[in-house]
């Protein structure tokens, strides 16, 4: 009897897939809410009430979701040339806001009158992709060609970095530019985002742990030390913490942000009726966001943003669990680190735990740049979750073939019939393989929905199975090339 292969490609995690979804859009209404509440509030008093940014963040939403659905559709293994394509792109423009007038004594910004981009929140998506990218093709490429005791030996061999010295290169200029801006906090949101992507694709932690003991005396200096244009960020850290130990006052914007929380109650002042967004809350649309969410819906509200973050980082494991190869493990993986670590970042100021970082809050905070890339990050988790329970051949997508047409193929044998079966396909003399020796693996000894192909690392799905357990051992060769 012939059974018809399941053509769904959202066969797995549906739950995490609407999980993540619902999330999205209860953070994006509440940040267009808050857009329009917060809307030109220091010229309320004279010319009455603005609601222009409140249709800008309308905007900037459907662009971020139809950027989102698109980088969705796409198979994540065929990103990698667009994702230096578009590297090459960001580190153009993070070198041109070097040519724009400076803000508060930082370069971080392009003016073109009618919009302002920040290259460094677009950083973020694009980075991710190019070091996973790399990281998983050369731990596969180092798998196939020495034992796992010798990895951290072949990894510094000239010939296992061939053709990934583009992606370093254009990493490390993006990272050296945003540092030069200066935009601290980007680059800490950066280095725990690659640092995760770089753990997921199975590789020691010796490597990052050496760069950072590096990299955090330098920056350290540089601060506190050698630099004029980061006194700002020194002051802010030594206010935190004389304010914390008793030795000075609490810095203005975290005691504003502490009445906001305050007179929001349980259920809040109702949306629009915020009184510490007009000029008292200087940052009312950036950084203390989350204070007139806590001010105008409450303690309702505040819970609210927690439970849909804590929903993105739920879903996002999830799904990146589910993943067969290394690139959907780190792009999933560490897409979802950024949001909500970046997300973690934001609270923590406005709740006065951190000093001010100036990171926005995704999805809430009123802005064109950091809107645009959460989604863009959110499409990347989307597309693993489209695709990353097929194989790299695309077997398993709707091609109409069946599961008896698998089972013909040669060296294969049906999953339901085991070794057996790999027997009878490797009697016919095509092709020598394990399978057609009679050592095939199949669901014969117990696992269901599973064959396979022990020379070119290939899985085949039953038509009514596609659940998959992740084990470390079982990796996927060639897992991002196109």
């Amino acid at each position: 009897m012939t059974r018809q292969v399941r053509t769904n490609p959202f066969a797995p995690n549906p739950l995490a897939r609407w999980g993540l979804l619902s999330a999205v859009a209860v953070l994006s209404f509440i940040g267009a809410l808050m857009a329009f509440s917060v809307s030109g509030t220091s010229k309320a008093t004279t010319s009455g009430l603005n609601f222009t940014n409140g249709f800008k963040m309308l905007v900037f939403i459907a662009v971020g979701a139809l950027a989102a659905f698109i980088i969705s559709r796409i198979n994540y293994r065929k990103l990698e040339p667009w994702a230096v394509i578009t590297a090459l792109i960001c580190v153009a423009a993070l070198v041109a806001v070097f040519f724009f007038k400076d803000a508060n004594g930082a370069h971080r910004w392009i003016d073109l009158k009618v919009i302002t981009i920040q290259p460094s929140e677009f950083a973020k998506p694009i980075l991710v992709t190019l070091l996973a990218c790399a990281c998983a093709r050369l731990r596969d490429r180092v798998s196939n060609n020495t034992q796992r005791r010798n990895v951290r030996r072949r990894l510094l061999n000239r010939d296992m970095l061939k053709g990934n010295w583009p992606h370093i290169a254009l990493i490390a200029a993006s990272l050296i530019l945003i540092i030069c801006e200066p935009d601290f906090g980007t680059v800490l949101i950066l280095a725990v985002t690659l640092f995760v992507a770089y753990i997921l694709c199975d590789w020691p932690v010796i490597v990052p742990a050496i760069l950072a003991g590096c990299a955090v005396p330098i920056l350290a200096l540089r601060v506190f030390v050698f630099s004029d244009k980061t006194n700002y960020i020194r002051t802010r850290v030594l206010e935190f913490f004389s304010a914390k130990t008793g030795g000075g006052a609490t810095p203005d914007q975290n005691l504003q942000a502490e009445y906001a929380f305050g007179s929001g109650g349980i259920l809040g002042q109702g949306p629009g009726l915020s009184r510490q967004k007009y000029t008292w809350l200087y940052a009312a649309d950036d950084d203390f966001v989350l204070a007139v969410v806590g001010e105008e819906l409450g303690l309702v509200g505040t819970f609210l943003v927690l439970a849909g973050f804590a929903t993105i980082l739920l879903a996002g494991i999830r799904i990146a669990l589910s993943a067969r190869d290394r690139l959907g493990r780190a792009l999933a993986g560490a897409s979802t680190i950024c949001l909500v670590f970046q997300a973690v970042l934001n609270i923590f100021v406005a709740t006065g735990m951190m000093p001010v970082s100036g990171k926005p809050l995704p999805f809430v905070t009123m802005g064109g740049s950091s809107t645009i890339a959460s989604f863009m990050l959110v499409g990347l988790i989307m597309s693993v979750a489209r695709f990353g329970h097929l194989a790299p051949d695309g077997i398993g997508r709707s091609t109409g073939r069946t599961a008896d047409d698998e089972s013909d193929r040669p060296g294969r044998g049906n999953s339901n019939r085991g070794g057996k079966s790999g027997r009878k396909s490797g009697s016919d003399g095509t092709r020598r393989k394990r399978g057609g020796s009679g050592r095939g693996r199949g669901t014969g000894s117990g696992r269901r929905g599973r064959a396979r192909d022990t020379d070119e690392g290939e899985v085949t799905d039953d038509a009514d199975d596609f659940e998959w357990r992740w084990d470390s051992r079982a990796y996927l060769p060639g897992a991002c090339r196109g």
